[in-house]
C-alpha cells in the first residue's frame, strides 16, 4: 500500500483507513486535511489460520532449502501433532544482499497447552549469536517483530513431544526494519479525530519529517495497542487538542528525535 502525492481533505470519515495482516502501508508527500475523524487510521489485522483457505505460497519450514538467492518475503508454516512421539526441533539461516537487514514477523500461532514450543530468534549464523527473542509460545499472545543488525538471521523451532502445533512465520528484506506504517513528507492537519491512529502495532510507525498539527481529539500520533518500535524523527507535533505523541500498548523501543512536540492541550509525549 503505497500514497503518493495524494491529498485527502474533507472526507466525513476517516481521511486513509488502512486494514492490513501485512503492513508496509506508506504515506509520502500527502496531505490528510480537515477530514471528519481520524486523519490516518490503521489497524493491524491478526490473520487467523482458518482465513488461509490457499497456502500455495507457504513454505514448510523445517523442510525449505534457501538458496543463496532466496526472494522475500517468505511464508512459512510449521506444525506438529498432537500424536507426535518425540519433539520437533528445526532451525534455518537466511541471508539476503549486504547492506540489507532482515525482519522475522510472528504472524499465528496456536498451541494446545501454553508453554509447549519455543522460538528463538539470534542476529547470525547460528544459536550462539546474539540473541534476538526467546519466546515460549502461549496462546493469544503476540510479540513484535524482530530485526537483525545485519544480513543474516538464525531462526530456531522446538516443540515438546505430544504437542499440537500450528504456526506461521513471515520473514522480509530491506534496508531498514519493517514497518507497519510509515508516515513521511507529509502534513496530517485539522482533522476531527486523531491524526495518526495505529491499533494492534506488531513490528514499527515510523512519522518522519512529516507535521500533525491542530488534531481534536485524545493525540496527534495515537498508538492504542500491540506491541513494537515507535519512531518519530525530523517532525512537527503540534497544537493538537490532546496530547502529542500518546503510547498505550505493550511494549517496544520508542524513540522521538530532532522533533517539535510543543504547544499541545495535553502531554507532550505519554506513554501508558
Amino acid at each position: 500500500f503505497h500514497f503518493n502525492e495524494v491529498t485527502v481533505r474533507r472526507s466525513r470519515g476517516f481521511g486513509v483507513f488502512v486494514n492490513s495482516s501485512y503492513g508496509s502501508a506508506m504515506i509520502e508527500n500527502s496531505n490528510i486535511v480537515e477530514n471528519g475523524a481520524d486523519g490516518i487510521r490503521y489497524v493491524g489485522h491478526d490473520l487467523r489460520f482458518d482465513e488461509r483457505t490457499d497456502r500455495s505460497d507457504v513454505r514448510e519450514f523445517c523442510t525449505l532449502a534457501i538458496t543463496a538467492g532466496q526472494t522475500y518475503p517468505v511464508e512459512l508454516q510449521v506444525e506438529q501433532s498432537e500424536f507426535a512421539s518425540s519433539g520437533k526441533q528445526c532451525s534455518q539461516m537466511f541471508t539476503t544482499q549486504p547492506g540489507y537487514v532482515l525482519t522475522v514477523h510472528f504472524v499465528n500461532f496456536v498451541v494446545k497447552n501454553n508453554d509447549t514450543a519455543e522460538i528463538l530468534v539470534t542476529d547470525g549464523h547460528n544459536e550462539h549469536d546474539r540473541l534476538l527473542i526467546n519466546w515460549s509460545v502461549r496462546n493469544y499472545t503476540r510479540v513484535q517483530s524482530v530485526v537483525s543488525t545485519k544480513e543474516t538471521v538464525f531462526v530456531r523451532f522446538k516443540a515438546h513431544p505430544r504437542s499440537q502445533v500450528l504456526a506461521f512465520i513471515r520473514v522480509t528484506a530491506g534496508p531498514f526494519k519493517a514497518y507497519d506504517l510509515n508516515v513521511t513528507n507529509s502534513f496530517v492537519t485539522d482533522n476531527g479525530g486523531r491524526g495518526v491512529a495505529v491499533d494492534n502495532l506488531r513490528s514499527m510507525l515510523h512519522v518522519h519529517h512529516s507535521e500533525v498539527s491542530n488534531n481534536n481529539h485524545v493525540a496527534g500520533v495515537h498508538v492504542t495497542s500491540g506491541a513494537g518500535d515507535v519512531n518519530v524523527t525530523s517532525s512537527r507535533i503540534i497544537f493538537n487538542h490532546g496530547d502529542g505523541v500518546n503510547v498505550t500498548y505493550y511494549g517496544g523501543h520508542k524513540n522521538v528525535s530532532r522533533s517539535s512536540l510543543s504547544r499541545n492541550e495535553g502531554f507532550g509525549f505519554a506513554v501508558w
